[in-house]
């Protein structure tokens, strides 16, 4: 039986929209190797509940692609012989996050199955077997956070619908280093200004030497909330707490304003 593939925002079906036009389809089976060339590149994505809106309180997800340099197609298993140019890589997180912007690399890949639900961001998915740049293989990060988080048994479920999302993918963002990111939870008529400029978020959060980390996040008000984080640059450690204030437009949420409670 073919699985559904289910594209929630339009957006993202424009970005890694299909080409119908691709010539001959590659046929797949359960254990088929594939080798393909393409663009990584690195996404936060609206999950549960609704897989729409990050903004309106959707949670978040990381979601790591490679955009195909030529649209392919595939036949067999659950693929029926459409096009498509974007493959989602389902280990993605096993590699350095710096290598996620742009780079060209060939990938090869095995477990390609179709998207199905609304964590599948794509409409096929693959397991990164290795990645070569220029010749030279790429090794796995094998990175393990063994910073502590607060709030990590809390239940998730009862931030849906809030800001709280938002608040928490705008830290994830920093932690990745992705100011351009970042910007997305930001008011707009605050970006790109002061320390919410994307160069100025780059340039710190993308060269600390441990990168932040949220570690608790709580509500004071509908649109005031108190975080507590931590990092490390390559003098001193930061224990911070800051207090993000949230506005809203045309039914989204964003941040506001952030006032520091320390002196981080």
């Amino acid at each position: 039986m073919n699985k559904k593939y289910l594209f929630a925002p339009l957006f993202f079906l424009m970005f890694f929209g299909a080409s119908a036009n691709a010539a001959t389809c590659t046929q797949i089976s359960d254990n088929s190797q594939i080798e393909l060339t393409g663009k990584l590149s690195f996404h936060i994505l609206p999950a549960q509940p609704n897989y729409e809106d990050i903004n309106k309180g959707d949670w978040y997800e990381g979601g790591y692609f490679l955009s195909l340099e030529k649209p392919i197609c595939f036949t067999g298993g659950d693929f029926d012989g459409t096009g498509f140019s974007d493959i989602q890589l389902m280990n993605g997180y096993d590699y350095n996050n710096a290598l996620f912007k742009g780079a060209v690399v060939k990938v090869k890949l095995d477990g390609l199955f179709a998207g199905f639900n609304g964590h599948h961001h794509a409409p096929v998915l693959g397991t990164i077997v290795n990645i070569t740049q220029n010749g030279t293989t790429i090794k796995p990060k094998n990175y393990v956070e063994k910073r502590k988080v607060f709030d990590e048994g809390n239940d998730i479920t009862e931030e849906y619908e809030t800001p709280m999302p938002l608040i928490r993918a705008f830290y994830y963002s920093l932690k990745v280093g992705r100011g351009d990111l970042a910007q997305e939870f930001i008011t707009p008529e605050k970006r790109d200004k002061g320390a919410f400029g994307i160069t100025s978020m780059n340039k710190f959060y993308g060269n600390l030497k441990t990168p932040i980390l949220l570690q608790n996040l709580e509500k004071i008000t509908d649109t005031k909330y108190r975080v507590t984080y931590n990092y490390s640059g390559t003098k001193s450690t930061c224990n911070g707490k800051a207090e993000v204030n949230i506005t809203q437009k045309d039914g989204r949420w964003f941040i506001g304003g952030i006032k520091a409670l320390g002196g981080c």
